[in-house]
């Protein structure tokens, strides 16, 4: 499959270093971003197993942790009933006290995601009138297309890893109503409102901590991941790139071993549509 990443042209050196940022969620600009509507952490029938095991611990350390004087009045087998008897005693309360705990958990799944995790997005679109006046500096800058096909989209370490994999993203009219305990990726990390459909996204998600470089910008720290050459299959010049930015590019990538398979295209304004016309220019190597 093809697919498309846009960059304004202040990112050209990401045609010699190949490194891409994998953004965290706090960085995107849909406020929605990794905030599905979590109404609840378990089930009532998890919560009220989770009871049962609960009532049958030790509560050993926790009564050695008590101040000497409450250990003075109350002794060991009582605590450990009453703690029994308390745990017992919240079940059928689950629903209820899930619900309590629901907006804590929403905030604490957001920090983590953005501690964590980096999202690098692409498109199966190279010609929207949208995301190049958003993403490329209003037709300034190029568009980048991936091979989808290629390993570094493919890294799954398990059956189980719901990352290192690039995946198609799905939209809906409603946030993902959700119980965290059985959440899918799908919900969390897949799922965006139907205002940016247009965007046909396909996203893959990383550990920040596997970043091959770091850079600090004011608050804030970029993660940068390095996309093999093979995974980088043709670049689209914007319809306003100035012709001697977009001939340098075609020199200096024509000029580097390891790039002789990218092809070159010029975006153009429709003549009679409002679209864009994507044709074919020759590189270097051609001329």
């Amino acid at each position: 499959m093809r697919l498309f990443k846009y960059f304004g042209p202040a990112r050209m050196a990401v045609l010699e270093d190949r490194l891409i940022r994998f953004s965290q969620p706090a960085a995107f600009n849909d406020p929605f971003e990794f905030l599905p509507n979590i109404h609840s952490i378990k089930t009532p029938e998890e919560f009220d197993a989770s009871m049962d095991i609960a009532a049958a611990q030790d509560f050993t350390d926790a009564y050695e942790a008590l101040d000497s004087d409450v250990r003075a009045i109350v002794i060991k087998e009582d605590f450990q009933k009453f703690m029994s008897s308390f745990m017992l005693d919240c079940k059928g309360r689950g629903q209820e006290l899930m619900e309590i705990v629901a907006p804590h958990a929403q905030s604490m799944l957001f920090g983590r995601a953005n501690e964590s995790i980096g999202i690098f997005c692409l498109s199966e679109k190279c010609d929207d009138l949208l995301m190049w006046a958003h993403y490329a500096d209003s037709h300034k800058g190029f568009v980048v297309e991936f091979d989808s096909d290629s390993s570094f989209f493919h890294r799954k370490i398990g059956v189980k890893d719901s990352l290192r994999e690039i995946r198609k993203v799905h939209y809906s009219e409603e946030r993902p109503a959700i119980t965290l305990s059985q959440a899918t990726d799908e919900d969390v990390f897949l799922t965006k409102s139907n205002h940016w459909s247009y965007e046909a996204e396909w996203r893959m998600l990383l550990p920040l901590s596997g970043a091959n470089k770091t850079v600090e910008v004011s608050d804030d720290v970029i993660y940068l991941f390095e996309v093999p050459k093979e995974a980088i299959r043709s670049i689209v010049f914007g319809s306003k790139m100035p012709e001697i930015f977009s001939g340098a590019i075609i020199q200096k990538m024509s000029s580097v071993d390891g790039f002789e398979h990218v092809k070159f295209y010029q975006a153009k304004i429709h003549p009679t549509h409002y679209s864009l016309d994507i044709e074919a220019v020759s590189s270097a190597r051609d001329r």
